[in-house]
């Protein structure tokens, strides 16, 4: 039986604890993921309250968010989400919904090249 070595706790497993949907093979166990994924959901559940965002407060905010996860688990995690919620404040005198929602499109897009 071939064995891999999980780079969070350090155990030597049978290849089939590492396994996922996806064709990438994980270097972290299934139970390593598993723990992580449920921590992050407990950490943010507590974060109930929504703050009111400029749209580059928003950009930041889910930049930090994003930066806060360890980046090879929770991409290797097939589980795993970013509960992402706030509320935006916009300083536009437009009532046309579908620019707001461009505006809104483009700031998460500035976001990415952050």
């Amino acid at each position: 039986m071939e064995t891999q070595k999980c780079t969070r706790c350090k155990k030597a497993l049978p290849s089939h604890m590492f396994a996922n949907k996806t064709k990438n093979q994980p270097k972290t166990c299934y139970s390593c993921r598993s723990e992580s994924s449920i921590h992050y959901k407990q950490s943010h559940q507590s974060e109930s309250v929504t703050e009111i965002l400029s749209q580059e407060e928003m950009s930041n905010k889910l930049y930090e968010q994003i930066l806060e996860i360890n980046t090879n688990e929770y991409f290797e995690n097939e589980s795993a989400e970013i509960d992402f919620k706030c509320n935006v404040s916009l300083d536009i005198n437009e009532e046309d919904p579908q620019k707001l929602s461009k505006i809104i499109a483009e700031s998460l897009g500035n976001a990415d090249e952050t």
